[in-house]
């Protein structure tokens, strides 16, 4: 209801809002999925978010796109 009186206000403005009602609507109630078919069928193995934030930052480093401080 909330987004509904922001998107009139935006249409009465002549601008369009900056998100869409799906947009909304997931970052309220998020959504779950279930992976398991993929690993069990594809092998698909899940890395540790921290793991991948981690070697993402090592990889930066090495390349020259980050200084370590």
């Amino acid at each position: 209801m909330l987004y509904y009186i922001a998107e009139q206000g935006f249409k009465l403005a002549g601008r369009r809002p900056p998100v869409c009602r799906e947009m909304v609507r997931t970052l309220l109630h998020g959504h779950r999925y279930d992976g398991s078919r993929a690993a069990r069928e594809l092998g698909l193995q899940y890395t540790d978010p921290r793991d991948t934030l981690r070697k993402t930052v090592e990889w930066a480093r090495a390349e020259g796109l980050l200084r370590a401080r």
